[in-house]
């Protein structure tokens, strides 16, 4: 069966507005060398600090507060920064080299315990060590440029560096993707061609890509840069990798094209072999932890870049660009999205085990277009891309085109989990603004960096704004290449909804529960700003009698009511707050207010449904679900 969209989808009914996230912070740095800085990737350990890599010249002063760190060098080198969660000053480290092209694409992620690993090719000779030892990796031949993994300790201390060497021409290997698993174990992705050892250390361990043509491989290692397998992906035919990806099931997801001619997906002894539709496709690949197949899926006549993401159930967010008609592949169905006139941002979700949720996507002149996708924990989806011209963004009823006003501008947006168009901000300059990378930490904040540049007409230093209001949010500027360092502050708050019933239960997400459940969630909407998370925690017990309580220690009746209704407490209560289904707060009546037992009046409001939040401290309240009803 084939399925065709014309247009751009919302599968679902009800549009959700939610300015989740406010401006919390932004830091630049730049020097005066025209348009020589550029920051590549940021990550978080798990206390929340930031760590970012780039490359520099010049000199740059890198502590964005009021403290001086300045380092100078000739030509661009590398740095590896880290600030805390309200953005102050730790440290920075640099790697030296005498090669003006010697870094490329450099990445950084973290593990558990804090220590950093970096990720680049180069030419020439670097000096891995940032410290004060010594360390030197030279390139062989000269011209031609090896890939070094360095591991720092949370102190930005030399751990250790290993390479993987490009013999020649025919011989050698991209490292295009690295990840540190929540196994913790490191995971190297990308293409080789000819004959490669994959052993870092004084091992053999070899692998030949078919016929003289590009394979995709991946690897895994231990922290301590030990390979413990590889795996590959033969094709007669050429594959690459664009991004990788653990799910919360520990297992691997993989997407990147495959141009040409056969691929096989399954790794290990199986076949699961696949022809792109024309010249190139792009896939969809999922691996165990292990490296042994799960499951594939294809998009074709697509080849723009392609990042992935996968949520707290383990679903899958494929985004990526294109123009004219893509065919997503899903196995039994084939689903069809078709953007004439303009390129087009598509957003893809699957489930965990990859059966098709929703697809939607964006139209504009889209110039210069890529995305970073990221999820938090409540499964929002949010995205970051450059644009000029215009793109058209919002729910399908109201979009709203949005205009660039430099040469390219930044422009973030949310998704629901349910592909539901939440918010979206944009960011502009005169000249040219770029995100780079997108994270989510442990608070459910959003860390955003990039670069950007003021030209050289803007004299009053305000080249690029990132606040809220006018006030705040000024990100300051040299006239060379800048920094930024962003992040957006989460107002998400969470509760839990006790409830002990004697039968079904109907919770407030609409569903109806008929045994105990302790992990639903939804979200109550607040046109303020802040949402709240609700999860439900439900017994359903076997009673002989109608008992409508939270738990032991909260009673409500009765309920449903015609009017009054008592909430009697163990604990001191110290707000109530009443809410229509909608997330709208409203006012409250008392007829008796004491800290353990409070008599509501409800008869000034409609019949229905409606949410009380009992507030016992400012982190310790609950949701209760009631409803009024007609007298007799």
């Amino acid at each position: 069966m084939k399925k065709i969209y014309q247009t751009t989808l919302f599968l679902f009914p009800f549009i959700i507005y939610s300015q989740t996230h406010t401006f919390d912070w932004v830091r630049s740095l730049g020097s005066d060398v025209t348009e020589s800085d550029g920051i590549y990737n940021v990550c978080t350990d798990k206390d929340n600090n930031i760590f970012t890599v780039g490359d520099f010249s010049g000199t740059v002063d890198f502590d964005p507060g009021v403290g001086i760190t300045e380092l100078t060098v000739e030509e661009s080198h590398l740095f590896i920064q880290k600030l805390s969660p309200e953005g102050e000053f730790q440290w920075v480290k640099a790697i030296k080299y005498d090669h003006t092209l010697s870094f490329f694409r450099p990445q950084i992620t973290s593990d558990a315990n804090g220590n950093v690993y970096i990720t680049s090719t180069f030419i020439g000779t670097i000096d891995a060590d940032p410290g004060d030892g010594e360390y030197l990796l030279t390139s062989f031949p000269a011209d031609l440029h090896d890939n070094f993994v360095l591991k720092l300790d949370a102190d930005g201390n030399f751990v250790w560096v290993k390479t993987l060497d490009n013999v020649d021409l025919q011989n050698g290997l991209e490292l295009n993707r690295m990840i540190v698993g929540s196994n913790q174990k490191i995971y190297i992705a990308g293409n080789f061609r000819g004959t490669v050892d994959f052993d870092p250390d004084s091992g053999v361990e070899e692998r030949s890509a078919m016929g003289g043509y590009e394979n995709v491989y991946i690897m895994q290692w231990t922290v301590d840069g030990a390979l413990e397998w590889v795996r590959t992906l033969e094709s007669t035919g050429l594959g690459d990798v664009n991004d990788i990806t653990m799910d919360v099931h520990q297992d691997l997801i993989l997407t990147g094209q495959f141009f040409y001619d056969v691929t096989d997906f399954d790794p290990g002894s199986g076949e699961v072999l696949k022809a792109p539709l024309d010249e190139f496709s792009t896939y969809l690949l999922k691996l165990t932890n292990n490296g042994d197949f799960i499951w594939v899926k294809f998009i074709e006549k697509q080849l723009n870049a392609v990042k992935v993401a996968t949520d707290s159930k383990g679903a899958v967010v494929l985004t990526g660009t294109y123009g004219s008609t893509i065919y997503f592949d899903l196995g039994e169905e084939v689903y069809e999205l078709s953007s004439e006139q303009y390129a087009a941002i598509f957003l893809l979700k699957l489930s965990s085990e990859g059966s098709f949720e929703w697809v939607i996507d964006y139209k504009g002149t889209l110039g210069y277009l890529f995305q970073l996708p990221v999820t938090d924990d409540y499964n929002n989806i949010y995205l970051a891309s450059p644009f000029n011209g215009f793109i058209e963004v919002g729910p399908q009823d109201d979009k709203e085109r949005i205009y660039s006003t430099g040469w390219t501008d930044i422009i973030v947006y949310c998704i629901s989990e349910t592909g539901q168009f939440r918010w979206v901000k944009t960011y502009e300059t005169l000249k040219y603004d770029t995100p780079r990378a997108i994270i989510v930490d442990n608070n459910q904040n959003v860390i955003l960096v990039g670069d950007y540049s003021i030209g050289l007409q803007n004299e009053d230093n305000h080249p690029i704004h990132f606040g809220d209001s006018p006030d705040e949010g000024w990100a300051q500027s040299t006239l060379g290449g800048n920094i930024f360092i962003l992040k957006l502050g989460s107002c998400i708050t969470t509760g839990i909804d006790v409830q002990s019933v004697g039968g079904p239960y109907q919770w407030i997400d609409g569903e109806t529960y008929y045994e105990d459940n302790h992990t639903a969630t939804h979200t109550l909407i607040n046109a303020m700003g802040c949402d709240s998370v609700v999860t439900l925690n439900l017994n359903i017990l076997n009673l002989g009698i109608d008992q409508q309580y939270m738990d032991n220690d909260l009673l409500v009746f009765p309920n449903p009511t015609t009017d009054k209704l008592t909430i009697r407490s163990v604990t001191p209560i110290e707000a109530i707050k009443l809410m229509d289904v909608n997330g709208k707060e409203l006012p409250v009546t008392y007829l008796e207010y004491a800290k353990e037992e409070i008599l509501l009046y409800l008869g000034e409001i409609p019949v229905g449904m409606y949410f009380l939040q009992v507030n016992f401290s400012s982190n310790d309240y609950r949701y209760l679900k009631i409803t009024r009803t007609h007298s007799e």
